[in-house]
């Protein structure tokens, strides 16, 4: 059909890039990912918010 494949961590990190162009604070997010601590969602995407920051 033509669409590439995708597994699930690609997709979540995709949502989680749109989420922070689009100036959702970083709590939110943590709770939309389902991540325990706030710690987990900065070290993994913390050079999405410097990018988008720019």
């Amino acid at each position: 059909m033509g669409v590439p494949y995708r597994n699930f961590h690609f997709l979540m990190h995709t949502y989680a890039t749109r989420l922070f162009e689009n100036n959702v604070p970083i709590k939110t997010v943590q709770a939309l990912l389902g991540h325990k601590d706030i710690a987990t969602t900065m070290k993994i995407f913390t050079y999405v918010m410097r990018k988008t920051d720019k």
